[in-house]
């Protein structure tokens, strides 16, 4: 179990929002949404995908590296950015 996050973002935009992700650390497209880097045992160290506030991001190394690295590439597109632990 990972914990879960809605990062919310205004106006949510996924055309803007796709190419930030794309640029995570050995990403790897999944049918519901995205995997990031190996964390063990088979296990992505986070998975996120896109909704429609701006993105759900589960962390599963529990690190919140890639999670920052992600809040502050979305703060540098636009502005600003909700983080709401689910």
């Amino acid at each position: 179990m990972g914990i879960e996050y809605t990062l919310q973002v205004d106006p949510p935009d996924p055309a803007r929002i796709l190419p930030l992700i794309r640029r995570l650390p050995e990403l790897q497209e999944t049918e519901e949404g995205f995997n990031v880097g190996p964390f063990g045992s088979g296990w992505p160290s986070a998975s996120l995908s896109l909704n429609p506030l701006g993105v759900y991001f589960c962390d599963y190394a529990r690190t919140g590296t890639l999670l920052g690295l992600l809040v502050a590439w979305l703060a540098g597109e636009f502005g600003s950015v909700t983080v709401s632990e689910l």
